[in-house]
């Protein structure tokens, strides 16, 4: 019976994410939206994801109780169901049937398959993640004992206060805990619901994949490659299993952002620009990390759309003069009332992102191990010369461009951190750093499996 709560919540993500998805485009184009196919679905989950969580951290400043939260949550889901059965009956449809019939059962078939495995050993393992007992699924425990609007804090401002809670990671966003906070105001067994609700999510976005390719021409032997590929990969399913993380959450909405970014080049409109923006927004609401992807993907797309060649190399001849000035200064020390950045010598501090010795750590054995030895990932990495060649090839393509150039300012970033940083001793004890690197496995997936699409298709460049 709980398994239900858990497909009844992801209902109510669906909900919540297809009236907004079908009000906007009523708004924008004077018609709605028609789809029900499996991207509509997907986008409709995980943009109701962002409007839950957008809510709930505005619901925070009012002192409601559970009970109230109980009702608003049921009159939100009420609301959205009238909305979509009122533009069921006014708008043509194509029925789900007929949507559902033009997609591959096998892969369907493959999906279900790989969810119910991870599932059935998820029962054999610990109920969730251990450190996340702590952080996000602790924070959802301390909002359903002590309510919705109490302050949570670290040690700091703790001690020094009556009327704050204690967690240690209270500077972690909040998002992640907002989705574990809903279930736990209905059942008691929460854990399994939201179990549930990632497997339904991830399944989700696997099937979007295996779709994306297949419109660009793949046969249904590589969709269902991607999708082995998909739930076979180690840490992965790993994280699937042991609920809690929220690397695998970035992972997947880095994903619908290039999945967006491509369905943007090839049919343009205002409601894929303003996807792309809910899905950017809620990054750095999962995990800080999400500050840097969110930026490094807005400098590609700005760089690669906004600017041509010529900008481009005045842009980087001025930003290694810059770095090299500041060096050759002493460093650069700005103060906010928010926070620090301060970068020299010795110190690297960016706000409540990082803050760290600036210093060399020989990371290169622990690196190649991670990347090409352990079992975490296998022969999957071999696999970037092949993304690379296919950069050059679809030069034309500026969604490829920015995606290219996101995965590449992703992976200089990612070596800095770990080279330069004390984030060192997490890429030598192999902890942090495939974490780091989960985040963009399925970017890199669906873009290696694009590049193998475009090889089968088309041997020889146009």
């Amino acid at each position: 019976m709980t398994e239900l709560y858990g497909i009844l919540y992801g209902c109510y993500f669906i909900l919540l994410g297809g009236a907004l998805r079908v009000t906007l485009s009523q708004l924008f184009s004077g018609t709605a939206i028609a789809d029900k196919n499996i991207n509509s679905i997907t986008h409709a989950f995980f943009i109701g994801i962002v409007c839950h969580v957008i809510v709930f951290n505005g619901l925070q400043f009012f002192s409601l109780s559970h009970q109230q939260l109980r009702w608003l949550t049921v009159s939100l889901f009420c609301l959205c169901l009238l909305r979509l059965t009122w533009h069921h009956w006014k708008t043509p449809q194509v029925g789900l049937k007929q949507q559902f019939n033009k997609a591959q059962p096998l892969p369907i078939f493959l999906v279900v398959c790989g969810s119910l495995f991870i599932y059935w050993n998820s029962s054999l393992l610990p109920n969730i993640a251990w450190d996340s007992w702590a952080v996000w699924e602790g924070r959802a425990e301390q909002w359903l004992y002590h309510g919705l609007s109490s302050h949570i804090e670290t040690w700091p401002e703790w001690i020094n206060s009556e009327n704050t809670l204690f967690n240690y990671s209270a500077h972690y966003p909040d998002g992640l805990s907002l989705v574990y906070f809903l279930p736990k105001l209905f059942t008691a067994d929460n854990l399994i619901v939201t179990e549930v609700l990632i497997l339904l999510a991830y399944a989700l976005a696997v099937l979007s994949m295996a779709q994306k390719i297949a419109q660009s021409g793949a046969p249904v032997y590589l969709q269902l490659m991607l999708i082995i590929v998909m739930y076979s990969t180690p840490l992965i399913n790993n994280h699937l299993m042991l609920q809690g993380y929220a690397d695998i959450w970035v992972g997947m909405y880095i994903l619908l952002i290039i999945m967006t970014l491509f369905e943007n080049h090839y049919k343009p409109n205002l409601l894929s620009k303003l996807t792309l923006l809910m899905y950017l927004a809620l990054l750095p609401m999962l995990k800080l990390e999400g500050w840097v992807w969110m930026i490094l993907l807005a400098a590609a797309y700005f760089i690669v759309v906004h600017t041509k060649t010529k900008a481009r190399l005045y842009m980087l001849a001025l930003f290694t003069l810059t770095a090299i000035v500041l060096w050759l200064n002493g460093g650069i020390h700005l103060s906010f009332s928010f926070g620090e950045i301060i970068i020299n010598k010795h110190n690297l501090v960016v706000f409540n992102l990082i803050n760290s010795p600036f210093e060399f750590v020989n990371i290169t054995p622990a690196l190649l191990s991670g990347f090409f030895l352990q079992n975490n990932w296998s022969i999957l990495w071999f696999g970037l010369p092949l993304l690379l060649l296919h950069g050059i090839r679809s030069a034309d393509c500026k969604a490829t461009q920015v995606t290219q150039l996101f995965f590449i300012l992703s992976i200089l970033c990612f070596l800095f951190l770990f080279y330069f940083t004390e984030a060192s001793r997490w890429a030598i004890d192999m902890t942090a750093m495939n974490r780091i690197v989960l985040q963009l496995t399925p970017c890199y997936i669906i873009l290696l499996f694009r590049a193998m699409t475009e090889f089968i298709n088309h041997p020889q460049p146009n």
